[in-house]
Parts: C-alpha cells; sequence; structure tokens
C-alpha cells in the first residue's frame, strides 16, 4: 500500500527546490509521449539552481559537462533516499496535480468526446422528429465520414461545445422545416428558427452549415455564389438577388394569374428584356410559340441574331458567359413546357464545360448546336488556351464533344461564337422553316 504522508512529504522536498522543476517536466513529456519513464533526461543551458539540485541528490557533479543522466540512475538514487518505496510515476503525478494519461490515450479520450457530441445531437434530434429525418442522417454521416461540414464543427467544437451544439441544431431545424415548407425567404427562415433574421447568413457559422446540409440533401457541391443561389432556388428559399440573371427575347412567362403581361409587351415591340432571380420568383411558367430556343453564350451574337429575326416568332436565350442561376431556371421551365432547346457557346473550355453541364442537365430537350469540330476549325482563333485550362477539360463528361476536346487539346487555341454567326443564321431559318 501506497504511503501517502511519505507521498506528500516527498513531493514537499521536491517542490521546495526550484531546480527540480525542468527536470521533471522533462520526465512528465516522456511518459506522455511513450507511455512510459526511460531513457535519458538532457537539460539545456542549465541554471545554477538545476546543477545544484541534480548534483545533490545524485550524487555527482553536473557542473563541468551539464545535465544529462538516465532515468535508471536517477531512480537507483531515489532508492538511497527516504523516498525509496515511492515510485517515479507518483512522485510526477504528485508534482503536477494531475493523473498521467499519454498523448495517444488523450486522443482517444478526445476523439471518443467527440464521438459523443455528435450522438447528443443526434438523439435530441431523435427526440423532437424521428430516426429517419434527413437531419439526422446528415449528422450520422458528417461523424462517421468527416465531410458535409465536419471541419466547421469541429473548429467552432474546439472554441465551445455548447453553442456548435445550438447552431447545428437549428440548421437541422431548417432544413427539417424546408422538407415541408416551401417558398420561404432566407430572412425569414432565420427568423422563424431563431428569432434572428441574420440567423443563417451566408458569412455565418450558421450560413455555412445550412448550404452544407442542403448540399448533403441535393447531392450537390455548390461553392460559388451563384451555385449557392441555385441551391438555395431547389431546396424552396427565395433568393433576394438581382445579380442573377438571364436576358430573353420572344419567350412567353407566365405568373400564378396567366400570361405575365409586362414581358408579353417587349414580345410585341420585338425587343429582348432581362430578367432577374428576384422576378423568377413569381414566375410559375415559361414557353414559346415555336416551341424551339436557341441559346447563346455571347451577348454581341445575341443581339446580332436579335436584329436579324425580329417578326419571326424566333426565341432566344443569352446567357452572358458562365450559366447563372436566373437562366438555368428558365431552361428547366422551357423543357418543362416541351421546348426543344439549341445551346451554342464559346469553343474553349469553359464554353465547353457550360455545354457539357446544360446538356447533362436535360439530354432529352437539349442539343449542342455549332460546337462541333468542323465548327472549332471555323472559328479558331489566335488566343492561346493555357494548360490549366485544358486540365478542365478532363472533367467533361458528354462524349459529344470527343472531337473537339481532341482538336482543342492539340491546337491550344480558343475558337469563339462571332465566327460562326451566318452560319447559326442559316440553322435557324433551317430549323425553323423560316
Amino acid at each position: 500500500m501506497r504511503n501517502n504522508s511519505l507521498l506528500d512529504d516527498c513531493i514537499k522536498y521536491f517542490k521546495n527546490n526550484n531546480g527540480f522543476y525542468r527536470i521533471f517536466y522533462t520526465i512528465k513529456l516522456k511518459w506522455q509521449k511513450y507511455g512510459k519513464i526511460s531513457g535519458n533526461i538532457k537539460i539545456d543551458n542549465p541554471t545554477e539552481d538545476e546543477k545544484n539540485a541534480i548534483s545533490g541528490f545524485m550524487g555527482k557533479n553536473f557542473f563541468d559537462e551539464g545535465i544529462k543522466f538516465s532515468i535508471k540512475d536517477f531512480e537507483k538514487a531515489l532508492l538511497e533516499t527516504k523516498y525509496r518505496e515511492i515510485a517515479l510515476i507518483d512522485i510526477i503525478e504528485g508534482y503536477f496535480s494531475v493523473k498521467l494519461i499519454t498523448n495517444k490515450e488523450i486522443k482517444l479520450l478526445e476523439v471518443e468526446k467527440k464521438k459523443n457530441f455528435f450522438y447528443d445531437i443526434i438523439n435530441s434530434l431523435k427526440s423532437i422528429f424521428s430516426e429517419k429525418v434527413i437531419s439526422v442522417k446528415w449528422i450520422e454521416d458528417v461523424m462517421n465520414f468527416k465531410k458535409f461540414g465536419y471541419n466547421i464543427i469541429i473548429s467552432e467544437y474546439e472554441k465551445s461545445p455548447l453553442d456548435i451544439k445550438k447552431v447545428v441544431l437549428n440548421v437541422c431545424y431548417a432544413a427539417e422545416y424546408l422538407m415541408i415548407n416551401k417558398g420561404i425567404r432566407l430572412a425569414v427562415l432565420s427568423a422563424n428558427i431563431t428569432l434572428n433574421p441574420h440567423y443563417f447568413d451566408r458569412k455565418n457559422t450558421a450560413g455555412k452549415l445550412l448550404i452544407h446540409i442542403l448540399n448533403y440533401i441535393n447531392n450537390m457541391e455548390s461553392q460559388s455564389a451563384e451555385e449557392i443561389l441555385a441551391l438555395y432556388y431547389m431546396s424552396g428559399i427565395i433568393p433576394d438577388d438581382i445579380s442573377s440573371f438571364t436576358v430573353l427575347y420572344g419567350i412567353s412567362l407566365y405568373n400564378k394569374y396567366g400570361l405575365h403581361n409586362a414581358y408579353e409587351y417587349f414580345i410585341c415591340l420585338n425587343e429582348s428584356y432581362a430578367v432577374t432571380l428576384s422576378n423568377l420568383n413569381n414566375i410559375v411558367a415559361a414557353d414559346c410559340k415555336r416551341k424551339i430556343v436557341f441559346i447563346f453564350e455571347n451577348q454581341m451574337v445575341f443581339s446580332h441574331i436579335c436584329n436579324e429575326f425580329k417578326d419571326n416568332f424566333v426565341s432566344l436565350i443569352c446567357t452572358s458567359g458562365q450559366m447563372k442561376t436566373a437562366s438555368l431556371i428558365l431552361i428547366d421551365m422551357l423543357c418543362k413546357s416541351n421546348c426543344i432547346l439549341y445551346y451554342s457557346g464559346d469553343i474553349d473550355p469553359d464554353g465547353i464545360l457550360i455545354a457539357d453541364k446544360i446538356l447533362l442537365r436535360h439530354p432529352d430537350k437539349i442539343k449542342i448546336w455549332r460546337m462541333t469540330k468542323e465548327d472549332y476549325l471555323l472559328s479558331l482563333s489566335e488566343k492561346d488556351v493555357s494548360d490549366r485550362d485544358i486540365k478542365k477539360l478532363d472533367n467533361i463528361q458528354s462524349e459529344l464533344f470527343f472531337e473537339v476536346l481532341t482538336a482543342l487539346k492539340v491546337t491550344k487555341k480558343a475558337a469563339y461564337q462571332e465566327l460562326l454567326i451566318e452560319y447559326m443564321i442559316n440553322d435557324i431559318k433551317s430549323i425553323l422553316k423560316i
């Protein structure tokens, strides 16, 4: 049985001599790292107090060579004192008033604490909803796969487990709310869940985690501002945004009351018109007379075609480069109305990526137009394409682009729509039988 009185006296003895602190601290680190006390102890730049302390205790002169000794020799010296019954590990624990555990054990305990943190959230959700709700599945996968917002949660967990638990629960409540309530603005959702209309703003932790759970639910990886707007829209959140827009010509829009007369007036005047994402909040359908729509990436080409086909009931969309959420929503509406869409863009890595993305969205309704190898050679420019941009082409999924991709990788030059305008005009006349 350990003599506690003797141990207390031993600890007091060593604590009264400041020269032992760094020696014992180094022994403590060894235990935490290796799970045992063995090997050698070396003290760099020892003080006079440290030299005096260890020299007196071990009966050896450390003044000339500095402090370096084996723990085995230290324990032998301890056996020559009245503290011979006390284990060195007990002295270290008493000296620092801690229960020594290894770094490995500390990590295992921390892993267990984090698991319990997630299980606590899961149990809280199950007590309110059920085991089958999507938020429970999200938390389980966050914990098991360390993805889907895990790094954000753990980063905040290190600061305050209680605070991040509350945030995660609120995010889960919001996701479950959106499963049955559609058409709500982000600020209203925030206020309904937390009484704070800015709680789920994108810059906040809650806003970032909301995006993660919505990506998880929709099997998406939205990162850019435009992609996040699309994610909100798909999830039933009404985005208040006018930066996302598309330009239309000859396309009728419908709200819940029927034909939208404001946009119809543009059609009567043979003018194009811009439609923002905010405008689309009240639009339920889109259609056109010929059931055929031509989509252009390039604004100048779009404007030229508009002027060419005035009074011919031609329907056009201009996406202005990267496909914005507003354009995608209009495309979805037109496809739902059984329109056939012809898409044409610049023949460079970004242009082909956009075309590939839109083709995969509605492969039965969308036709890629004027983006073949022959079109590429007809519209070739002197603009170089970097190897970095060429690498983007590895993400193309449709086999339709195989030949043009091969040609682009060889020439490493971009091709542009402007050089194909006359061909496009002839195509439109042929397709529409004008």
